[in-house]
């Protein structure tokens, strides 16, 4: 089970298009001392199957703003309460980055068991920010250096909006050239939270608009060995030669199974966007008893889904396998129905269509797929540890393509180059 949890909705950006209607105060913050009791709830489910495993996800929100204690805390209290069965036990995490320093690194490391960090970052000025006027870029692309240097690597999700229609070459380069990024997700900005409000509006892209970076995204990706590490194109790639065991939950179908969210105030959900989005809440992880939650008859009604899509909006779609009609919240934000297709579905005709110009029709047996040794590769494969580059379209840093520097150089150029990409 894959658990999105949400200590707090408050953050300390200002990024134009958030999921969460985010702000510094006035803002629900789980207490640590309900740790136990929301481990205790999911202990007792991971018990009763040995076979069963649970992925924590902190998010936020900002979920660092609950400070160094609350995820000392959490270790302690999931040691405490799983026992013998934290080894079927993960947890993940999703920060900004913003407020990450040397102090946090013994606890990331020990709640992350070693694995990365997800974070967003966004090359384009004027999107993303901090309340305090600080320079995010600044600080986002130090902290990556940092979890780097102790061996975390950093995962990202880069929101695809108006501004940055045209430059999927750009971020391929960027991110693929970056130190400690191992992976990069490219999803659409989508009408919620922060990201409905009027600010947000001239950024927001159609479907074709989304459709048409991925193609043109895919064709960087695969003159560059088609990398695992740009999604959503590798995991559509494997369902394409017949192997869907690596899509994301937003292409599955039956979600309802395998998510959960938990809100600061032990609020249920179907998962995080749920949250956000307020929608099919089951009840309280603090008052009631989870196998009731996971029994709560909205959750039962989702798993009709895929057959009220396959007789409607999805009937005889070549893409069923491979697409399952997308995420419910997103049914619910642009129709006002979790029953219905993404908005999104003409963005991943026009890709599948590029697939079966470029790949050939998609294989309809589902197998296991061996991927080639390029094809196997994460992200970032830098030449020396110190390869550190910018494209020269986008000016985050100034330098040129292939420009080699040291660590002491590179922080330099973060101090006095960064200032630039966000002014």
């Amino acid at each position: 089970m894959i658990v999105i949890i949400k200590p707090t909705t408050a953050c300390n950006g200002t990024c134009l298009y958030c999921s969460t209607e985010s702000g510094l105060t006035g803002k629900p913050y789980m207490p640590k001392e309900n740790l136990r009791s929301l481990f205790a709830a999911f202990g007792n489910w991971l018990r009763r199957d040995e076979s069963r495993c649970l992925d924590m996800i902190w998010h936020g929100g900002e979920p660092l703003m609950c400070g160094l204690d609350f995820y000392d805390a959490v270790t302690t209290e999931q040691n405490r309460v799983f026992k013998g069965d934290m080894g079927r036990v993960r947890n993940h995490l999703q920060s900004n980055l913003s407020l990450i320093t040397e102090a946090w690194i013994p606890c990331l490391k020990k709640l992350l068991s070693g694995d990365g960090i997800g974070s967003s970052f966004e090359i384009v000025k004027g999107i993303r920010g901090l309340r305090s006027g600080e320079n995010l870029t600044h600080k986002w692309l130090s902290a990556v250096r940092l979890l780097d240097d102790h061996g975390l690597s950093t995962g990202v999700l880069y929101i695809v909006h108006k501004k940055s229609l045209g430059l999927a070459r750009d971020l391929y380069d960027f991110f693929h050239r970056l130190p400690g990024v191992t992976m990069v997700r490219f999803n659409p900005l989508y009408g919620e939270g922060r990201g409905r409000l009027e600010p947000s509006k001239p950024l927001h892209v159609t479907a074709d608009e989304y459709g048409q970076f991925l193609v043109d995204l895919s064709e960087v990706w695969r003159e560059n060995g088609m990398s695992d590490g740009v999604s959503p194109l590798a995991e559509w790639y494997r369902a394409w030669q017949g192997d869907p065991s690596s899509l994301c939950c937003d292409s599955r179908g039956g979600c309802q199974e395998t998510h959960l969210g938990i809100a600061p105030d032990g609020g249920v959900y179907g998962c995080g966007r749920a949250i956000e989005s307020k929608v099919h809440r089951f009840g309280n992880i603090f008052r009631d008893d989870l196998t009731q939650l996971l029994k709560h008859p909205l959750r039962s009604r989702l798993a009709s889904r895929s057959s009220i899509l396959q007789e409607g909006p999805c009937r005889d779609c070549a893409h069923w396998r491979i697409c399952h009609g997308g995420c419910p919240v997103d049914g619910w934000i642009y129709h006002g129905d979790l029953f219905r297709e993404t908005y999104f579905c003409a963005s991943r005709k026009r890709l599948f269509a590029h697939f079966e110009a470029v790949f050939g029709p998609a294989s309809l047996d589902e197998r296991p797929v061996t991927m080639g040794q390029n094809e196997r590769q994460i992200l970032h494969r830098p030449d020396t540890a110190d390869e550190w580059w910018s494209p020269n379209k986008v000016r985050v840093l100034d330098l040129k393509p292939d420009e080699r520097i040291s660590r002491e150089e590179m922080r330099a150029a973060v101090r006095t180059a960064a200032g630039r990409a966000e002014r």
